[in-house]
């Protein structure tokens, strides 16, 4: 081997400028593919990003919350209390008229209801009764345009409905469709979803001169599904609850806003684009009392910050995870055992426990309710535990200082790398 050394030396095939050049060579290689295929399977930079991301939150450990969000949890206990999932729609009010007296002042839903739900016989045995007494005489058409009337909204609906009028500071959750091909196979009503959102739209947005939301079609998505008209009304408040995992399954960054240019099955847009909240964001901006200002470059998002009502306040400027991105990192507390819960069964019974948080989100987390999305402390992290996340991170600005950042770390390395080969020229690659 070392005869090998020897002649390779004296050929000179690898002097240290030639040893420079491919390196650099090979690192633009490494981060062309990164940049123009992220994730994909030529991309070797990405899951170094993401591991080297892990260790720093592993060494660094776990961090206590501040108790000011919590998640009220459809668990296993509720299970048993209300019955298979989805629960009825007519135990809400009674808990929302808890919680307000608990002291609980948001609450954010990340759970849907997209569909009206089934009047139950026993719910409709009043009317009924009613219907036949009075239908003596009538014709079969008159009756049965009673029976219709009355199927048309479902007393849990009306409950729910006028459960979250009465408390106001609700959230409602919905989520964007982004795949054309599951709106133009579909014959749910997007055109009606879009236009309940229309409230919840940022109005602050400052774009680049001559440039509009529509330039940025290629960040967009094309519609929504959010909770029927009768119970969405006249919402103010909506948020989207996606939040898609990196290429390993591990959830790191929280989206923050999307752009919804709407589609129809016929592939004819028919509104204006419009930028939206997502639900951990929505219900930090309004605890905060604060606008959403969003501003763009032209090639995307390239700041978001709360600016609160009060002008003695300082706004809240969220770092995004990268340039034109529209998502942060999250900075991870630890386990989700971690999170404040609350069962939505003791909410009920009104058992509560001494501090309580002042925001609460909804979210599956019992057997068959839940949506499993690990993070680096744990792989059984429930999904709603990283809105309340990112929520927390935003009140308090306890934003990630792990940056993932090992791209423009490995730019600097093989620079500095390519340069100190060259200006110590005796030195050869040590084998």
């Amino acid at each position: 081997m070392k005869a090998v050394i020897e002649k390779i030396k004296k050929a000179k095939i690898l002097t240290p400028l030639k040893i420079g050049l491919l390196v650099t060579l090979l690192n633009t290689l490494l981060l062309l593919l990164h940049y123009r295929n992220p994730g994909s399977i030529y991309d070797v930079i990405e899951p170094i990003e993401q591991k080297l991301y892990d260790i720093r939150y592993r060494i660094r450990g776990h961090i206590p919350h501040s108790g000011q969000v919590g998640i009220l949890a459809a668990d296993d206990k509720s299970i048993e209390k209300f019955g298979r999932w989805p629960f009825p729609r007519n135990i809400y009010p009674k808990i929302f008229e808890n919680l307000q007296q608990a002291g609980v002042e948001w609450v954010g839903f990340d759970v849907f209801f997209s569909e009206p739900s089934r009047r139950y016989l026993d719910e409709s045995s009043h009317e009924l009764k009613l219907l036949f007494k009075d239908s003596s005489g009538k014709s079969y058409e008159a009756a049965k345009a009673k029976i219709d009337d009355l199927l048309k909204t479902s007393p849990g609906d009306i409950a729910l409905q006028q459960g979250i009028d009465k408390f106001k500071n609700v959230v409602q959750g919905f989520f964007f469709i982004d795949n054309p091909n599951n709106i133009f196979n579909s014959s749910y009503d997007y055109q009606t979803s879009f236009s309940l959102l229309k409230n919840s739209a940022l109005e602050f947005i400052d774009l680049p001169k001559d440039m509009s939301l529509k330039d940025y079609e290629d960040a967009a998505s094309l519609g929504v599904v959010t909770n029927t008209k009768f119970i969405a009304g006249k919402a103010l408040h909506m948020g989207f609850a996606n939040n898609m995992p990196d290429t390993d399954g591990l959830v790191r960054k929280y989206r923050l806003v999307e752009i919804i240019n709407p589609i129809d099955q016929n592939r004819n847009y028919f509104s204006e684009p419009i930028l939206v909240p997502s639900l951990g964001l929505s219900l930090a901006a309004n605890y905060l009392k604060s606008g959403i200002v969003a501003h763009f470059d032209t090639h995307g998002l390239n700041e978001l910050e709360l600016v609160p009502e009060d002008s003695s306040q300082k706004s809240t400027k969220i770092p995004l995870y990268a340039q034109s991105a529209s998502a942060m990192l999250i900075n991870h507390y630890g386990s989700f055992s971690d999170l404040p819960q609350i069962s939505l069964a003791d909410a009920y019974d009104n058992k509560f426990p001494k501090q309580m948080p002042k925001i609460l989100i909804y979210g599956g987390t019992g057997t068959g309710t839940n949506d499993k999305r690990p993070n680096p402390f744990d792989k059984h992290f429930d999904g709603v535990g990283f809105h309340a996340t990112a929520v927390e991170n935003i009140l308090n600005h306890n934003f990630s200082d792990f940056k993932i950042c090992f791209c423009s770390k490995v730019r600097y390395f093989y620079f500095n790398f390519f340069c100190f080969l060259i200006l110590h020229r005796r030195l050869f690659l040590i084998w």
